[in-house]
């Protein structure tokens, strides 16, 4: 702005003798020399993906101010010379790793210039999906156990949501999932000779905002050498004749099982209902003959399984439902009603339920398990919705 002040002075001018005067007008024209002052903040927090950055302010000045911005990230913006409003050329993305911009901004009247160093800082939001961690996706488990695999996402957002999982599809039906920590277990152990060797199914990460992650999850079944059986008590070998064979030329099991115990020897605690296989080294439940359905269709849970692995007796609480081939190795053929050892003093003469599913699921078998008759010692397959008696085992 220009200002003009005018001041009239009467100039005087003597020689001794002689004097003369004159009106003199001096003008006083305003110098530029009051520099603007930025009053915008020299800091901003900026959620990522937002273009606008910050809106430069300076005021006072002695002409129209124009704004810039120079070293630093100043080449991630752009700015409005006029307005002074900063924006980002490409939305910032917190997840890249560019989370603090610096530049200088300037404001010039025209003959003055004044910076600033202004700071931009990119606050994250919740705008990735989890990311799923899992060190294989193809696992390997042994039959006759529950547990098939763990699955574990990490929330890549700072916020650290609260993941949750679920699993759908392929042979999803087949386990239970823990929400929460991601651990996928079966509804049934898994028997090898059954024949279903391979489960597969989709794994859902959510952390409750973005689209879920999924991963397809393959578990194969591998078969585990049943050591666990009991031998037949045969020592000795014999050729077609009916001849002892004393080397090793004939492989029967006179020759794989010579030397084993025969003589099968049960260790009995009255005090807490329990009785060791000696043999096996599986502890067996002996406790009051309770009776379950295995599945209950309408609390969706298998009633069996829960009675096992929440079961608190002799000290132990890793109980669990048996397989086919553990329940059926306490048979005792040389008796009757029940036929099991006489150790076992508390035995229902019924159907008792193991944790293997019936393969067959054609004719409407798809819902059976395999039991066992403890009566005769008969095997066969029961609905999973009907009474049977349970008898848990434990690893001694």
């Amino acid at each position: 702005m220009r200002v003009v002040f005018l001041v009239i002075l009467l100039a005087h001018a003597s020689d001794s003798s002689n004097s003369v005067s004159k009106q003199v007008t001096i003008n006083i024209i305003n110098v530029n020399d009051d520099p603007p002052v930025f009053t915008s903040s020299a800091t901003a927090n900026v959620v990522e993906n937002t273009q606008f950055a910050i809106d430069l302010n300076a005021s006072g000045g002695e002409g129209v101010i124009t704004y810039s911005i120079a070293e630093g990230n100043s080449t991630a913006f752009e700015v409005n010379a006029t307005t002074g409003v900063v924006a980002f050329l490409s939305s910032p993305d917190y997840d890249n790793g560019n989370v603090t911009y610096t530049f200088t901004a300037s404001a010039d009247d025209g003959l003055n210039v004044v910076t600033q160093e202004v700071t931009i800082t990119i606050i994250d939001e919740d705008d990735e999906s989890p990311v799923f961690t899992l060190s294989d996706t193809n696992v390997t488990v042994e039959e006759e156990q529950l547990s098939a695999i763990n699955l574990t996402a990490t929330d890549i957002d700072t916020d650290d949501s609260t993941l949750s999982y679920r699993i759908a599809e392929g042979n999803a039906s087949s386990f239970s999932i823990n929400t929460v920590t991601g651990e996928v277990t079966f509804l049934l152990a898994p028997d090898y000779e059954s024949g279903i060797i391979i489960y597969t199914f989709n794994a859902y990460a959510s952390d409750g905002t973005n689209t879920e992650t999924v991963v397809s999850i393959t578990i194969n079944i591998s078969d585990l050498f049943e050591t666990r059986l009991k031998k037949t008590g045969q020592v000795i070998s014999y050729n077609e004749l009916g001849n002892e064979i004393v080397d090793d030329s004939i492989k029967d099991d006179g020759f794989y099982q010579s030397g084993q115990i025969t003589t099968y020897a049960y260790a009995r605690s009255e005090t807490n209902n329990t009785v060791i296989d000696k043999i096996t080294g599986l502890m067996w439940q002996d406790d009051s003959v309770t009776l379950l359905v295995f599945f209950d269709e309408v609390n969706s849970i298998s009633t069996a399984l829960d009675y096992c692995t929440t079961l608190g007796l002799d000290g132990y609480f890793d109980w669990r439902l048996p397989s086919y081939n553990e329940l059926k190795s306490i048979l005792d053929y040389s008796e009757i009603n029940p036929s099991i050892d006489t150790s076992f003093e508390n035995t229902d003469a019924g159907v008792y339920w193991t944790s293997i599913l019936y393969a067959d699921t054609s004719n409407g078998n798809e819902d059976n398990i395999w039991t066992i008759r403890f009566s005769s010692g008969i095997d066969g397959h029961t609905l999973r919705t009907l009474d049977a008696a349970v008898r848990c085992v434990r690893d001694n």
